[in-house]
């Protein structure tokens, strides 16, 4: 004999899911970056196979404002500092889309004539975080190299190898994140 199951009908409620990038313009969350600065001192290189270095370690906090505006108590390159907004387009810092609400690989090389160069640009998925890059080091002679990871917590990671007047690599990754304190906790 067989038997019979009701049938429960639920109504499915909409995801209260925060929208990707929500962090970067929560007022009062800081981030903490983990930075290591290589500077060439490509003045005095003279006949060295390879230029003296000098390399630095510090840390950087950055916070963001009510206005959703991000500073930071020591410089980061490429930069977190700057205002932030997260539209329906994605990802906008200083008025320029910087990574689309749905991000997709790909990578793009554009031929530059003069220069007989080519500049590449691209975003790629990295450790759970969506990174931008360029490589510019071909068609400028001060070019260089960079890369900007987000995620759901923030700026993840950053790197900048370049040329030019200043040669120097610097590369910072995110240590700890926190969001802002409520009045009456600790």
């Amino acid at each position: 004999m067989r038997g019979w199951w009701p049938l429960l009908l639920v109504p499915l409620t909409a995801s209260a899911e925060p929208a990707p990038f929500a962090s970067l313009v929560e007022p009062g969350r800081t981030w903490t970056y983990d930075v290591t600065t290589t500077t060439y001192d490509i003045a005095n290189w003279g006949s060295l196979t390879r230029p003296p270095k000098v390399t630095t370690h510090s840390v950087v906090t950055c916070t963001a404002g009510a206005d959703g505006a991000i500073t930071c108590d020591g410089p980061l390159e490429p930069a977190v500092a700057g205002r932030y907004e997260v539209t329906a387009e994605g990802l906008v810092r200083d008025r320029a889309l910087v990574l689309a609400a749905k991000p997709k690989a790909f990578r793009k090389t554009t031929r530059d004539a003069a220069m007989n160069a080519n500049l590449v640009q691209g975003v790629r998925l990295g450790h759970a975080s969506w990174c931008v890059f360029e490589d510019s080091s071909d068609v400028d002679p001060d070019g260089a190299t960079r890369e900007q990871c987000f995620g759901p917590t923030g700026v993840t990671s950053g790197e900048l190898d370049g040329g030019g007047g200043d040669w120097r690599h610097t590369r910072y990754t995110l240590r700890a994140t926190r969001a802002a304190r409520v009045a009456g906790t600790r």
